[in-house]
């Protein structure tokens, strides 16, 4: 799918269930990662719609609490389970096929320190796929990217690269009219 990808944050640490997401009944609220995330992409003006899983125990564990799927709902969040055995080896759409939206530029890495620091363990792990002593943060990568095709409606059509400019603009170079203006000018440079 074209288009850039850009990382916005991640977490490269071990972490329980309850770090990712709790619910605190002192308090009555949730806690955790997730929460911080969801609110920081609100802020930004571009909320989380989508959580990707991997669909093994944890996923199941996490999924079994009531307060998990609210959360989720209460977020607009969709959650979607992955299957990283399923297409993990194929060729259109298994994990080699990373390496190309950063060798074509679609991927866009935090430029700060900070960011910088965090995207650390995800360029480690790209770099040396498959050799890298971890692979997390590639496999999430592969989730995303695997993903997309089931979360960005398909367009029949290409749409036109001359799309944004102005219809008056659009009559001055439709390509008929074009081509007679062509055809005018090479009959005057003929005459003369």
């Amino acid at each position: 799918y074209p288009g850039d990808r850009y990382l916005i944050d991640q977490l490269f640490t071990p972490m329980g269930a309850n770090d990712l997401l709790d619910w605190n009944v002192d308090h009555n609220t949730w806690t955790g990662i997730l929460v911080d995330w969801h609110e920081r992409s609100v802020q930004l003006g571009h909320p989380v719609k989508h959580l990707i899983i991997e669909s093994n125990a944890a996923q199941k564990f996490m999924m079994q609490y009531s307060w998990f799927t609210k959360w989720c709902s209460r977020s607009s969040i969709s959650m979607r389970p992955h299957h990283t055995h399923i297409n993990k080896l194929d060729f259109e759409y298994g994990v080699r096929t990373i390496p190309n939206h950063y060798r074509y530029g679609r991927v866009r890495l935090p430029g700060t320190p900070d960011g910088r620091r965090v995207a650390g363990p995800l360029v480690q792990q790209i770099t040396r796929y498959p050799d890298a002593t971890y692979d997390d943060c590639v496999m999430a990568h592969w989730f995303f990217e695997y993903q997309l095709q089931f979360l960005i409606k398909k367009q029949n059509k290409l749409s036109s690269v001359y799309g944004d400019i102005p219809s008056w603009m659009r009559q001055r170079m439709d390509p008929s009219r074009l081509m007679d203006k062509f055809k005018e000018g090479r009959d005057v440079l003929d005459r003369v």
